[in-house]
């Protein structure tokens, strides 16, 4: 190992090829080290024939996280206990000075080398969570008072599927502990766990990077990836690019990353097949959905369509705002200066969702590499 930086990922079984695939992409781009922590298998024997690659640089480690979790921590469907793990990966990682910690449904598109020599006084650098910018998750509930039922009073709030770690510090801190005194205070009020943890720890002292280290699906549809182009594309969502739940007609981030993802999987041999699960339509709802389209290209706007455009407006509003009250402020540890444009291209309606095409930069990322389709 020639460098003292590191990429890392926390997966059960069933993502262990994902994750696999993307190893050997940010091999390629970085040249860095990678660590995939596989947990969840419960002491049962896997076949990994297929979901492994074997590379210098690309590390597996099998069931080494759950020990160090407390019992009965909170979870859910959606956040599984898993979750909690990515914050006790850095003690297995301690020759690397910095590491990051990525998501599995996070894409790797191009490469800044700044971030390995980026100052965070504390340890700590990652990305706002656009999602609830001015909005929260509780159903009833303000962000304000969201934010202070989590102990979060900074006002600051960051999406844990990028995390840039100095592991030293990282290391001084008791997470045991303090993760068990944090569930006995707030555990009712957690809806996102180790990410609301995470910012009650580091609340006043996370340093924030731009939208470009963590893009989040919030924003793929409000033009805004000219402004931050993206390093790291974050599907947010219900929707995974491993899916294939996208109509071929428009090619915007999805619709992209779908064939990014498939061809770096048959390039390196790695079978998540298992994965796929194309979304069925009836013949009904595709006569209903083609129809909508069909009138929204005659400049017809039927309710659902304006409903979601206003939606869509609201996001990109609340976005820019967001982008005011930064510079106001501290501004982006990795970028002084940035223009944001009072012009931006509307997404497509297929019929059923808003869809942006992709901008050529995203364009040339994503497909960097992978055959032209005819």
């Amino acid at each position: 190992m020639s460098t003292r930086q590191a990429f890392y990922y926390v997966v059960d079984e069933r993502l262990e090829g994902v994750a696999s695939v993307l190893a050997c992409r940010l091999v390629s781009l970085w040249g860095r080290d990678v660590h995939i922590f596989v947990e969840g298998s419960k002491g049962k024997q896997v076949a990994h024939s297929r979901s492994r690659v074997s590379h210098p640089r690309i590390f597996y480690h099998e069931r080494q996280l759950e020990p160090c979790l407390p019992k009965g921590l909170p979870e859910s469907t959606k956040w599984p206990a898993i979750v909690y793990s990515r914050m006790f990966a850095p003690r297995f990682l301690r020759e690397y000075d910095r590491v990051i910690y990525l998501d599995a449904d996070i894409l790797p598109i191009r490469r800044d080398d700044q971030i390995w020599t980026l100052s965070l006084p504390h340890g700590l650098g990652a990305v706002h969570d656009y999602a609830v910018t001015h909005d929260s998750p509780f159903t009833g509930k303000t962000r304000a008072e969201w934010l202070t039922s989590i102990g979060v009073s900074s006002g600051r709030y960051f999406n844990s599927g990028v995390l840039i770690i100095d592991v030293k510090p990282w290391l001084e801190i008791d997470f045991p502990v303090l993760l068990c005194r944090y569930v006995e205070s707030h555990g009712d009020s957690m809806r996102m766990f180790d990410q609301d943890f995470l910012n009650n720890l580091f609340q006043n002292t996370w340093s924030e990077l731009s939208p470009s280290w963590n893009f989040q699906a919030v924003i793929f549809d409000i033009d805004v990836d000219k402004i931050f182009i993206p390093i790291f594309i974050h599907f947010s969502k219900v929707d995974k690019p491993w899916m294939g739940r996208f109509d071929k007609n428009i090619q915007d981030i999805d619709n992209l990353s779908h064939d990014y993802l498939m061809f770096y999987s048959r390039f390196h041999n790695i079978d998540i097949g298992h994965l796929f699960s194309e979304r069925r339509i009836g013949r009904y709802s595709a006569m209903r959905y083609y129809l909508r389209k069909k009138i929204s290209n005659f400049g017809i706007m039927l309710p659902k369509e304006l409903k979601y455009r206003r939606k869509l407006d609201i996001i990109r509003e609340n976005f820019l705002q967001y982008l005011k009250d930064v510079r106001s402020k501290n501004g982006f540890v990795d970028i002084e200066e940035w223009a944001a444009s009072d012009e931006f291209r509307l997404p497509l309606y297929d019929g059923k969702f808003l869809r942006l095409p992709a901008s050529e930069a995203i364009k040339s990322q994503l497909t960097a590499g992978t055959p032209n389709k005819s």
